[in-house]
């Protein structure tokens, strides 16, 4: 029973500090291409691929602010053929002990969820989110976008 308790204990410790460290271990990004009002085909290196990304804790930052887009955009805008967004109902209200798994929807073509992905989202201190793609499910169809 012993090894259990501090197994658990170990766990939570775990959780938390992975947590914890998320909102401190961030990276920026700041690429102007990656506002949907810009218009992806006149963008070097279109359509760009956000695979490099997957894993990682990112902050969107620059023009676009720094939320992902909270509702469905025209396909080509940003740098991309199918900018993600992720529904407001999918954001943390508050600051939770762990990550939030959502998901995140593009339109390729007709609809607004022509492809999806995982996305980890923590609300931090101060009220800005980090994001962490768990998945990449489509080369150049994928670009999370402020």
């Amino acid at each position: 029973f012993a090894n259990v308790c501090i197994l658990l204990y170990l766990s939570l410790n775990l959780i938390y500090f992975s947590y914890t460290c998320s909102c401190d271990g961030y990276t920026n990004i700041t690429e102007s291409w990656r506002n949907w009002e810009y218009y992806g085909h006149i963008s070097p290196g279109y359509p760009n691929d956000d695979a490099k990304l997957v894993g990682s804790w990112w902050r969107f930052t620059g023009i676009g602010g720094d939320i992902v887009v909270k509702g469905c955009v025209i396909a080509a805008r940003g740098g991309t053929r199918a900018t993600i967004y992720i529904p407001s109902s999918e954001y943390p209200p508050v600051e939770l002990p762990y990550p939030k798994t959502a998901t995140a929807f593009g339109r390729v073509n007709t609809y607004c969820n022509d492809v999806f992905m995982q996305v980890d989202i923590v609300r931090c201190p101060g009220g800005f989110y980090i994001y962490r793609p768990l998945n990449h499910k489509a080369l150049h169809h994928q670009q999370l976008f402020v």
